[in-house]
């Protein structure tokens, strides 16, 4: 039955998301076809849609009608997407000190819209989507989750989030009431009212077309019961035999270390995915090697849905240009393909709440080379977030490059490095091998950051994640990247 349901959800869908006005399936399968448009198509197309929203975002945001006359711009000037230059970057400061009532556009039905809120590791923020937005986003994330990958509507999934997430991201679920009763309380009259048709799709979405079970967090504060925690959560999985496993990254690798350690054997899963971090590159085979499936990777942000993914050739993430314009800056200047810089993202379908040139926080590379997969769109290479990149004298270290160098070169379980202002480095870590390899760290270390004026490192049995349920595995002493000029003053 589990092989079959899939075909009869795609026969019935078309017919049921009628009753909740939603177009996701067929944005979906339009985006999936641009991605295979000529590079001069996808350019076309993003300036169009470009175009509509400046110059809505002229006519009716508060917000960006003070800026473009700050830099005595109008919505005309933009004869390219690379024009968008011009504009000042939008920070997460700006949003929340002018969030709701100088970012909300004039004529939006705010009965109409969801309150959205980022997932939190660092800098929340609050934004509204409309319906139109939000179907959308229900179809990116059709596309980052399914396109070129073994996961299909309907298959079930397991979904291990942080706190934090579980409640701002809305991946909690919704209360077990079913489609016809939904229907039978709201009465023939009210089927397609915009309440109604709101409930009616979160139905369908959660129990019909999902199919997500979330389970608990595996961190407590009580560090002795992850282990505990992680057997419970694979006799979860055992017992749910989903399709496709998301969880954090640190939940990905504790599991695969448990079904190692416990020789434990899982019902084959066809796909297991990283959720809110960016995961070690040398996580990936020990997972894939414990759940018998492989790794893929998504990226994307609450405010923003789903921006890229990555294809079966896994050699970056293809971005979704249709959907979102994508900018890589570093030192107020566009970045060169392949280097490292802040990544600044544009929502070309947000027109509730516009995000133009929004620095969402995070580091990344561009890369314009061709793919042997077919698509045509560039390729995003993920670097970790901005405030936890060290930063030296003459260059940027990421956190996913001490990561991959650590995690590479010695046995340790899980580490946190942290930067003073004075420039010294503090390193902690839990030592898997229990044997005295700081000697050799403190040597990797100092070949990393090579004008550190100190480095303590010292053995923990416990790293606490976050507030917000997530691990910072650096974090840096002070903001080290600087963006276009004229940003605080017009938008701040």
């Amino acid at each position: 039955m589990t092989s079959v349901y899939p075909h009869i959800l795609n026969t019935v869908l078309p017919g049921a998301l009628r009753l909740t006005r939603s177009r996701f399936l067929s944005r979906a399968r339009q985006m999936s076809r641009r991605q295979f448009w000529s590079r001069e198509q996808l350019k076309a197309w993003q300036h169009d849609r470009l175009c509509q929203l400046l110059t809505h975002a002229y006519e009716r945001v508060a917000l960006y009608r003070t800026a473009f006359d700050e830099f005595d711009l109008a919505p005309d000037d933009f004869k390219c997407v690379e024009d968008l230059r011009r504009f000042p970057v939008l920070t997460k400061d700006a949003v929340r000190a002018n969030f709701p009532d100088r970012m909300l556009a004039t004529g939006c039905k705010p009965g109409d819209c969801q309150y959205v809120g980022s997932g939190g590791t660092t800098n929340r923020v609050m934004v509204l989507h409309d319906f139109q937005r939000r179907d959308v986003g229900l179809s990116t994330d059709l596309m980052t989750y399914a396109e070129d990958a073994p996961f299909r509507l309907g298959q079930r999934q397991v979904c291990i989030p942080p706190d934090e997430c579980s409640v701002h991201c809305g991946t909690e679920k919704r209360q077990q009431v079913s489609l016809l009763a939904r229907l039978r309380s709201a009465g023939a009259r009210k089927w397609f009212a915009r309440d109604t048709a709101s409930d009616l799709r979160g139905i369908l979405m959660d129990q019909w077309i999902r199919r997500a079970t979330v389970l608990p967090p595996l961190y407590t504060t009580e560090p002795e019961e992850v282990t505990e925690n992680c057997r419970e959560a694979i006799e979860a999985i055992k017992r749910l035999r989903p399709t496709m496993l998301v969880a954090l990254p640190e939940y990905l690798r504790d599991l695969a270390h448990t079904i190692h350690q416990d020789q434990a054997v899982l019902p084959p899963l066809k796909v297991v995915r990283p959720m809110g971090a960016n995961l070690p590159a040398a996580w990936k085979p020990n997972i894939e090697s414990a759940f018998r499936c492989p790794l893929r990777e998504h990226y994307g942000a609450r405010e923003t849905g789903g921006m890229a993914f990555d294809c079966r050739c896994r050699n970056g993430l293809h971005i979704l240009s249709d959907q979102v314009a994508i900018e890589v800056e570093w030192d107020g200047r566009p970045a060169e393909e392949g280097e490292l810089g802040s990544i600044l993202v544009t929502d070309l379908n947000n027109f509730a709440t516009p995000l133009i040139r929004y620095r969402i926080g995070d580091l990344g590379r561009i890369d314009y080379t061709e793919c042997p997969c077919g698509r045509s769109t560039p390729r995003l290479v993920l670097e970790g977030r901005e405030c936890d990149a060290i930063g030296g004298p003459d260059r940027l270290v990421s956190s996913e490059e001490v990561a991959n160098v650590l995690y590479q070169r010695h046995r340790i379980d899980r580490f946190q490095l942290v930067q003073s202002q004075d420039g010294s480095l503090a390193f902690k870590m839990i030592d898997a091998a229990h044997d005295e390899c700081r000697d050799d760290v403190a040597q990797t270390l100092r070949d990393l950051f090579p004008a550190a004026r100190r480095i303590r490192i010292r053995t923990v049995s416990h790293i606490a994640p976050e507030a917000s349920g997530k691990f910072r595995c650096c974090k840096a002493a002070q903001q080290r990247i600087r963006i276009s000029a004229g940003l605080n003053a017009s938008l701040g």
